[in-house]
């Protein structure tokens, strides 16, 4: 007959507590180590493709505070969200709703040149967004499961790693073990969907009165994207396509009061921004070449104003220590028909700034 568990408490007294099958004690904490051993094969995920700033969005964005400057305007970033992880029949699927709040600590006269046709580059804004990941893995991590709970029951503890809790306690086990963990095999798939509203200030002549003017606007988009990635993490492909509502500069010219010779004139930007709606469709295929080198290619195209760019972004990971990271990156837009390269540097504080 099977007795329940007693606890003997300091003043002598003692509470019986109900009898738990054995069976259903080892069903929950297999199942509970498989969700874990889960987790951490999605967790290996995190280093998916090198990325930077704006270019980091195709599985998950780290949480932290970071500052990156491109083409002259410097961002300070805050992102932050909740994560969830369900293991299924045949992997799991991670989703996490994130908050991004950018501003802009420093802006360039003048168009952003490599932003693609992101029309919001030049604001402050706050983005909400929702990521949802589907991963495969190899089947029988019951195997791994079990090796683990023997190795935590040596340890007398269920608060250490499986990975740590056999090297320790098992170590003839730990090749059978590693074996057996559960691994991602390709393709990794992830769809996102976001909205932004954001923020900014133009300054512009009065065309009748020559007197310098500002006001502040408001552009928002909407965005739904697309990743495919391969299982080892080096290959990453993402397509998307966003509506935008932003406000462009007018050229700036010279501006002159009518009347008699002579005239007064200025230079300038006549007049408020005018509001441009933008339909673009992104195709992005990401390579990590080595473990702090990775290259990009990006093509866009706006389809409400029928204007396409190209970037070619070439990430460097820690250049000073993990410090610092930085980057070449050269584009090309249909509109201007200009070919151009720039320096971009990032800095985390704090969580992981790639992938």
């Amino acid at each position: 007959m099977k007795h329940a568990p007693t606890i003997a408490l300091a003043l002598g007294l003692s509470i019986s507590l109900p009898a738990v099958s054995s069976a259903q004690e080892v069903a929950a904490s297999t199942s509970s180590i498989r969700a874990e051993l889960a987790a951490n094969a999605q967790n290996s995920l995190a280093e998916t493709i090198l990325g930077a700033a704006s270019l980091a969005s195709g599985f998950a964005l780290p949480p932290g505070w970071e500052i990156s400057s491109e083409d002259g305007a410097t961002k300070v970033r805050f992102q932050g969200g909740k994560e969830h992880s369900d293991p299924t029949p045949s992997g799991f699927v991670f989703s996490k709703w994130s908050v991004g709040l950018e501003s802009l600590l420093e802006v360039p006269d003048g168009p952003v040149k490599l932003s693609s046709l992101d029309g919001m580059a030049r604001s402050s804004n706050l983005e909400f967004k929702f990521r949802r990941i589907g991963v495969r893995i190899e089947q029988n991590p019951a195997a791994a499961a079990a090796i683990c709970k023997r190795a935590r029951v040596i340890a007398k503890t269920e608060d250490v790693g499986c990975h740590k809790a056999v090297g320790e306690f098992l170590p003839d086990e730990l090749t059978l073990f590693e074996q057996n963990v559960p691994t991602p095999v390709g393709p990794i798939r992830s769809w996102t969907v976001s909205a932004k509203v954001g923020t900014e200030k133009f300054e512009f002549i009065d065309p009748a009165t020559l007197a310098a003017r500002s006001n502040n606007k408001a552009p928002w988009s909407i965005s739904l994207g697309y990743a495919l990635g391969s299982a080892d993490a080096r290959q990453l492909f993402v397509a998307s396509a966003s509506y935008q509502e932003v406000f462009e500069l007018q050229d700036e010219k010279s501006i002159c009061l009518p009347g008699p010779a002579p005239q007064t004139c200025v230079s300038g930007r006549a007049g408020p921004p005018a509001r441009t709606r933008k339909s673009l469709l992104s195709a992005e295929y990401r390579q990590r070449l080595s473990e702090g080198l990775a290259i990009s290619a990006l093509v866009t195209y706006d389809a409400e104003n029928d204007v396409s760019a190209a970037e070619i972004p070439i990430f460097i990971r820690g250049i000073v220590g993990d410090e610092l990271n930085a980057g070449l990156k050269f584009g090309w837009r249909s509109d201007t028909d200009e070919a151009v390269a720039a320096v971009f540097v990032n800095k985390p504080f704090s969580g992981r700034l790639f992938n």
